[in-house]
């Protein structure tokens, strides 16, 4: 069997990442607690495009984007070891 995790925002807090990777090209200061809905895009007049450019970047490097809960490495290794 093989068990699948979804990895944006239930195993990687990617929108730390997401701020920081949009604040360094904008000279911006958003933080995570800005986006305060899945279309945050619009609230800061940023082309989807873009936000997905962004989104594509965390992925392609995810070992450099935290964890929502410390635990959830071990937690993961537990199920894969089970199933």
């Amino acid at each position: 069997m093989r068990v699948a995790c979804d990895i944006d925002g239930v195993l990687l807090d990617t929108m730390i990442t997401f701020c920081e990777l949009f604040n360094k090209k904008h000279g911006t200061s958003y933080q995570k607690s800005d986006v305060t809905n899945w279309e945050f895009f619009l609230d800061w007049n940023i082309p989807e495009d873009e936000i997905w450019d962004i989104f594509y970047q965390i992925y392609e490097d995810s070992m450099s984007t935290p964890f929502l809960d410390d635990s959830a490495p071990e937690i993961i290794k537990n199920l894969n070891s089970k199933h």
